[in-house]
């Protein structure tokens, strides 16, 4: 037995590398995926275009809705629109729309019932997530991605009260 006052060091084996090797990064691979993503943008864009067209018909249903049963149906259509558009934005260059669709998917998670949403809401996260497609936003955004989000931060804010 060792002594209580002995510190042994234990190096355990690294079996993660032992499985995916040590080999680092493969830049050719690492370049192949980057032009394959290229190429799929368009056709992001398009999907997203038509995302987005459905988002504001839900919008309007939610707005005209009669019942809570028709409010919740369309929140939740449009929250998993919002939920998938947001997960793939990042990956094609558009983080403020990721972004945008988070703060959209935040509100919705935060109500008590998907039937409280406000269709204001969900149309100007969708008007926000329209202009930065069509104009192209990339990145942050920079000052006009700093505004949009501070305008629908205030929004949510005011209707939630």
């Amino acid at each position: 037995m060792s002594n209580d006052n002995e510190t042994r060091i234990v190096h355990a084996p690294n079996l993660l590398r032992a499985k995916v090797g040590g080999g680092g990064i493969d830049n050719n691979k690492l370049r192949a995926a980057k032009e394959a993503i290229a190429g799929l943008t368009t056709e992001y864009i398009q999907r997203v275009d038509g995302d987005l067209d459905r988002m504001d018909a839900l919008a309007g249903d939610l707005a005209a809705a009669a019942d809570d049963a028709a409010r919740s149906e369309s929140v939740e259509a449009v929250y998993a629109i919002v939920h998938e558009m947001r997960g793939e934005a990042g990956t094609f260059g558009y983080p403020l729309a990721s972004k945008i669709g988070n703060m959209l998917c935040r509100y919705v998670d935060a109500l008590a019932e998907p039937h409280m949403a406000d269709a204001r809401v969900v149309r100007h996260h969708c008007d926000s997530l329209r202009a930065i497609v069509k104009h192209d936003i990339t990145g942050d955004g920079g000052e006009v991605g700093q505004a949009l989000i501070k305008d629908l931060t205030a929004l949510v804010q005011r209707l939630s009260k």
